[in-house]
């Protein structure tokens, strides 16, 4: 059973890279076509709700990819916490990487369905491809099932369970560490009932200072932080709708918070993008949006972001807070 779980926390976390590629070739593909495409006189990239949809896509991804960072990360650094962050992962990554394709497939429109035209009609093909990802390992069922066991196991612990991961550290992509021989660290079935990026997000909402949008969207994160730890606290090992919508909105919390760690810990070290504040902000209103919360949006946030993607795209790099390159002939490799 220790080599099962430990398997599946790699699996489970990996998956994501899959769904991150698809969902960048996806905008690559989208973006391209829209500059491209023609419309009453004008490019299709021009009209706002086209512009919405892929700061939009584009959030979406940023979002998932905070998520994937920190889950992969923790493999190395935070292994005790995977039996619990490869089931979140699992279930987030997948699926923002699914609606961000969706919206790719507005942007095309009629073109999304064909296997011709934009892109040579791959775009089918990314559809088929990121549609077994929130499957494979597992459905987003058993996930939130997993996730529902571990918290309600991880209250009967808290009183115990003491924050041992430092940020910076899990946070600190790129950053190399030392490595950890398998016996130092072996798999859990259980994560032991600390959870620094969830538990540790009073910390970083308090960061933000006198941001008082960014903060006052950390707030919101925080209030349903509180009141699903309460739900899970009443309902006990109750396998409930009320249990398994409790588990979903602690994995919406849980991507937030990577968003916000990642802005405090990361922004300056990357550079470009990831020092960008637009980014965080649309990030953390499709969060809050998907746990049924009114956000607003930030209009002036979705703008910079499709020019960034504009820009990105231009210099042939990724669509990742990550400054990654990408071959030149990956231009040539997406026709519009």
């Amino acid at each position: 059973m220790e080599m099962v779980t430990g398997m599946l926390q790699f699996t489970r976390t990996l998956v994501g890279g899959t769904g991150l590629g698809v969902a960048d070739t996806a905008l690559r593909i989208a973006l391209r076509h829209a500059r491209g495409r023609m419309l009453y006189g004008e490019p299709a990239l021009a009209l706002a709700p086209v512009r919405s949809l892929l700061a939009r896509g584009f959030a979406d991804l940023l979002v998932a990819e905070c998520t994937a960072l920190a889950a992969a990360r923790a493999l190395d650094v935070a292994r005790q916490r995977m039996a619990l962050w490869s089931a979140v992962a699992k279930y987030v990554v997948p699926a923002l990487c699914v609606d961000a394709v969706d919206a790719c497939g507005e942007v095309l429109s009629a073109r999304a369905h064909l296997r011709e035209g934009a892109a040579g009609g791959a775009f089918q093909k990314l559809v088929r491809d990121v549609a077994i990802t929130p499957v494979f390992e597992g459905t987003q069922l058993v996930q939130l099932d997993t996730v529902r066991a571990q918290l309600v196991s991880g209250a009967r612990r808290r009183a115990g369970g003491r924050p041992e991961v430092p940020l910076p550290l899990l946070f600190g992509f790129g950053e190399p560490v030392t490595p950890v021989a398998p016996r130092d660290q072996r798999p859990s079935l259980t994560y032991g009932g600390a959870d620094e990026v969830v538990d540790l997000l009073d910390e970083a909402v308090a960061e933000l200072g006198d941001d008082q949008e960014l903060a006052a969207l950390g707030h919101t994160l925080l209030k349903v932080r509180d009141e699903t730890r309460e739900t899970l606290r009443a309902l006990g090992a109750a396998r409930t709708s009320d249990a398994y919508e409790a588990a979903r909105r602690h994995c919406l919390v849980h991507a937030g918070a990577c968003c916000l760690h990642t802005w405090l810990r990361r922004r300056e070290a990357l550079g470009g993008l990831a020092a960008d504040r637009a980014w965080l902000s649309a990030a953390l209103r499709r969060v809050v949006e998907r746990l049924g919360l009114p956000a607003g949006p930030d209009r002036e946030a979705e703008e910079r972001l499709v020019r960034r993607l504009e820009d990105l795209d231009d210099d042939d790099r990724a669509f990742s807070l990550v400054p990654l390159r990408l071959a030149p002939r990956s231009r040539g490799a997406v026709p519009v």
